[in-house]
């Protein structure tokens, strides 16, 4: 159990660091005392973002997070000697020679429809000690900084201005023989996280992250600030520089905000999110893919508190002191606090085991725009069923929720649903009972696959189990465009509710069988009438016919024609 834990929490200790930038470097996988004075939760989305700076690890051992080494070039023996390499690295802007992994554009589209480009102002920390060039490592995409100050014309945030933060964090995962450079290594694409932050510009004297390992002031690899990380409110900043704190503000309403992604490495596996309502489509770009989603922010909560040893409710202290390494983060003015992937399972569990302990109500509510892939999730064996048909990624499934299970929904093919499982405070931070949404977007031809649907339209009917088993009334919008599937459901409400989706098509229509049609009757040489249509005809139809007497013919025609007399039919 520690071990697997370690082994899972390799990928966000970068973050548990990045949070803790107040009170120094914080310990990633660390097992909680019971005798703890203090405990609670730091969970709060979109912390990945501008937490890390690019940098490239040697890794003696995947599950020892101590073995991860910092390479400052393509030769550096921490990183020569091994035999794996790990990166974490934050887009630049494309530029028009791109080949490896950027970002294309970001967008804003306003209330009334109107697409607003967005523009590119600044670098967040353009650091020269820490520049990747592009194909530093073989597709590794160039960084010049944690991110970018992007503004849209005439579109204000909540702070009066019109500054916004937009990044990309990827990480990258390499082989290569032990002594050859990192250059030689060949990367596998693990995941990246994308979003759109609304923020305000304080100057002043504030820090720049720096990256770290066990030799360089750190207990495992990760970052860490080298000065001040909060504005003089005593705000905590999301994102700074040397001269300037960003701290959080809110989208306007009304607007949905859009990204373009040039992708080196074609995509596979799932998106997760926090959007309202997404479009996304998808093209083949270099050797790589480009994606294209837009969407309404949605409002996320967040917790951020700790309690007394004694305060601790019982369910919780099974969670915590069992030995498990949990990550640890917050701004240390709360004492211990547990911190993970808001899609782990297990922080759902904290979440509800942790109820009494912040009274069912969030301590923070913020409009959020983000999506992450999933690359290696494949809840569905969508790969192994459907893999010659799939192209591409094979859905996005978001909610405001603030813990959710990370990737598709579970598929039961025994009742043909779709089930997710959320868990998120009942009440907002205003005190308002927080109104859930979930949004699901499949590849139509994922459905199909998966469930041997034909071409014909697909129905969908959507119902929210909440935890005491009560069936909650929602509203919800099913739709199919493009080749995707859009399923939405809105207004339901927290602490834990299952959402499962029922997905029908009717049965192809039966056609009636052909008539059989009637035998042609064998003309007489009498004059017989001819016969009868089994059904009449809407207008009578005259026929023809020849009569014949010796040498001589005559043609008759009428409805019902007959020879003269002394002519015979011929």
């Amino acid at each position: 159990m520690m071990k697997s834990r370690l082994v899972k929490g390799l990928a966000v200790i970068a973050l548990v660091i990045g949070v803790s930038a107040g009170s120094g470097p914080a310990n990633a996988g660390v097992a909680v005392p019971s005798d703890v004075p203090t405990l609670g939760l730091y969970l709060v989305e979109n912390f990945q973002l501008g937490s890390m700076p690019s940098q490239i690890f040697g890794v003696g051992s995947q599950s020892d997070a101590t073995s991860y080494l910092m390479c400052k070039s393509d030769t550096e023996e921490a990183c020569v000697k091994d035999r794996r390499v790990f990166a974490m690295d934050n887009f630049d802007v494309c530029k028009p020679d791109s080949t490896t992994s950027c970002i294309q554009s970001a967008w804003a589209i306003s209330p009334s429809g109107q697409k607003i480009e967005g523009k590119y102002l600044k670098t967040v920390q353009d650091n020269p000690k820490q520049y990747i060039e592009e194909n530093a490592i073989p597709q590794l995409p160039a960084s010049h900084g944690i991110g970018g100050i992007w503004t849209f014309p005439g579109v204000t945030n909540s702070s009066g201005g019109n500054q916004f933060f937009v990044g990309v964090e990827a990480r990258y995962n390499g082989d290569k023989a032990a002594g050859d450079p990192v250059s030689k290594a060949r990367l596998n694409d693990e995941g990246f996280v994308a979003g759109i932050v609304p923020v305000q510009e304080i100057p002043g004297n504030y820090a720049t992250l720096f990256a770290s390992d066990a030799l360089h002031g750190n207990g495992a690899w990760g970052s860490g600030p080298d000065g001040n990380t909060k504005a003089p409110d005593g705000t905590p900043c999301v994102f700074t520089d040397k001269a300037f704190c960003d701290v959080r503000a809110q989208f306007p309403a009304g607007y949905r905000f859009g990204m373009t992604l040039n992708l080196g490495f074609k995509q596979s596996g799932w998106f997760s999110g926090r959007l309202g309502l997404p479009i996304i489509s998808t093209s083949d770009w270099k050797g790589g893919e480009q994606i294209n989603i837009e969407a309404a922010p949605t409002l996320v909560p967040g917790l951020d508190f700790s309690v007394p040893n004694a305060q601790i409710p019982d369910a919780a202290k099974k969670l915590a002191f069992n030995g498990t390494q949990w990550g640890r983060g917050g701004t240390g003015a709360k004492g211990w606090q547990i911190l993970g992937e808001l899609g782990d399972p297990l922080m759902m569990d904290f979440v509800t085991a942790f109820t009494d302990a912040y009274k069912n109500t969030a301590t923070s509510s913020d409009t959020t725009w983000s999506f992450k892939t999933l690359v290696s999730n494949d809840a569905w064996g969508v790969t192994k069923k459907c893999g010659s048909t799939l192209q591409s990624y094979g859905g996005l499934v978001t909610t405001n929720s603030l813990t959710y299970s990370d990737g598709p929904p579970a598929f039961n093919a025994a009742t043909g649903e779709l089930k997710y499982k959320v868990a998120s405070p009942h009440f907002q931070a205003d005190g308002q009972v927080a109104q859930g949404s979930y949004d699901l977007a499949i590849r139509s031809e994922v459905v199909r696959c998966l469930y041997q649907f034909s071409s014909a339209p697909i129905k969908a009917s959507i119902s929210i189990q909440s935890d005491d088993g009560q069936t909650q009334i929602a509203t919800t919008v099913v739709s199919e465009k493009n080749g995707w599937l859009y399923l939405s459901a809105k207004g339901f409400t927290f602490s834990s509710p299952t959402i499962a989706v029922k997905l029908t098509q009717d049965a192809p229509a039966t056609p009636a069988p052909a008539a059989t049609p009637s035998p042609t009757p064998v003309a007489s040489e009498s004059p017989t009438p001819a016969p009868v249509a089994t059904k009449a005809p809407a207008v009578a139809k005259k026929i023809t016919i020849t009569c014949v007497k010796g040498k001589s013919t005559k043609t008759v025609t009428a409805v019902k024609p007959t020879c003269p007399s002394g002519y015979k039919k011929r």
